[in-house]
């Protein structure tokens, strides 16, 4: 018997975007401007959840003396796990900072390129990225979130929490900026 290979079309990658410059009653939608996640954020807590089945899909816990939490309703019981432990710090060889992202399909790296551009790696392939990030500036009339490509869509959901609070790291981050320097120039 003869072997034959079949090739197959890769799924385009999928444009996905945010409705607004902050997160706060936010919707992550397609390119299609189809409605795929509702975000409700305040000062201490992120809820993301789906637009189709309006389940919770996770929650983010900001809290100021103890470690940030988050808990995926469909993970764990839903309890809550350390955002650090989830999305662990580090270095690769080269000495760019990344964050390890512990997936049900096993480890993926989110590489820092810049503060406003980060790749996702499979923890294997480091050569080829399944997800990528511009996080605008706040001032930006483009609300681009990320690319994901379709081999990474099964675990699209890690990609937007996590893409999330990076992205609300970021705007606490500008918005310190903005008041130090507004301050330093009195």
């Amino acid at each position: 018997m003869d072997s034959t290979t079949t090739l197959v079309n890769i799924a385009p990658p999928t444009e996905y975007f945010i409705s607004g410059p902050t997160l706060k009653d936010a919707i992550v939608y397609d390119h299609h401007s189809r409605p795929l996640y509702f975000v409700t954020s305040d000062l201490k807590h992120m809820v993301i959840k789906s637009a189709e089945s309006g389940r919770t899909i996770a929650v983010w816990n900001r809290r100021d003396l103890l470690l940030d939490t988050v808990a995926f309703s469909c993970r764990n019981g839903g309890l809550p796990i350390h955002v650090s432990k989830w999305m662990k710090k580090t270095k690769l060889r080269d000495g760019t900072p990344a964050f390890v992202m512990d997936t049900e399909w096993g480890p993926y790296v989110w590489k820092i390129i810049s503060s406003h551009r980060h790749k996702l790696y499979t923890d294997f392939d480091a050569t080829k990225s399944v997800a990528s990030v511009t996080m605008e500036p706040k001032s930006s009339s483009s609300y681009r979130a990320l690319v994901i490509e379709s081999m990474a869509e099964p675990i699209r959901d890690d990609i937007i929490v996590s893409y999330l609070i990076q992205r609300q790291r970021l705007l606490v981050e500008e918005k310190a900026i903005d008041l130090y320097m507004g301050a330093a120039r009195f």
